[in-house]
């Protein structure tokens, strides 16, 4: 058998180019998978057991895997502008502005092959420095700006349905079952909680 065909996202160079293709739809991801069981394959062994638990897991670490680089990525990109904006963002500006001038000045912007850099007025604006600073300040002078935001406690309702049997409106009881867990064989023991439960 062969793994399914993915873009070796995990293997690109950390500067840039080519990105992963975009993602399948929903439908070109079953057919892969129809594509990758075996002909006529059931779970009524532990070798069948054991192949679709391997798969599953496959994919899950997959999952983690690509959601963990495209973090890096993110960061990398994110420190990268900032990085160049910091050593000639001053310089681009000041380039900018001299075309804007030497072009008598009636637009803000100056078209180029990748882009373009425009100039535009932004307005006073009130930044929080210090969110607990503020808080203080605004119960002593202005109440309005204080925002109580209301939940009801899970835990407490739950507390409350276990000891009176009644259910809160909103709610609903789903009633005893057994869930079924795959995790690796390295993690048995793994209290159920902290395990992927698979379908009810």
């Amino acid at each position: 058998m062969t793994a399914l065909s993915r873009p070796d996202v995990l293997s690109l160079p950390s500067t840039g180019l080519p990105l992963p293709s975009p993602v399948p739809d929903d439908a070109e991801v079953d057919a892969e998978v129809l594509r990758e069981i075996p002909e006529e394959f059931s779970v009524d062994s532990a070798e069948g057991a054991n192949w679709l638990v391997r798969k599953i897991l496959d994919a899950r670490n997959y999952a983690a895997a690509v959601q963990a680089w495209a973090a890096r990525e993110q960061q990398r990109a994110e420190r990268e502008e900032k990085s160049l904006l910091f050593l000639f963002g001053n310089q681009l500006r000041n380039w900018c502005r001299a075309e804007i001038a030497q072009r008598g000045g009636r637009r803000k912007s100056v078209p180029l092959p990748a882009g373009i850099v425009a100039f535009q007025q932004v307005a006073a604006n009130l930044v929080v420095d210090d969110e607990r600073a503020v808080l203080r300040w605004a119960k002593a002078n202005c109440h309005k700006a204080v925002v109580v935001m209301e939940r009801a406690s899970k835990s407490v309702l739950k507390e409350h349905f276990a000891g009176t049997g009644e259910q809160p409106d909103g709610t609903h009881v789903e009633p005893l079952s057994e869930r079924m867990y795959i995790r690796p064989a390295k993690s048995v023991g793994m209290p159920a909680d902290e395990a992927t439960p698979i379908g009810e």
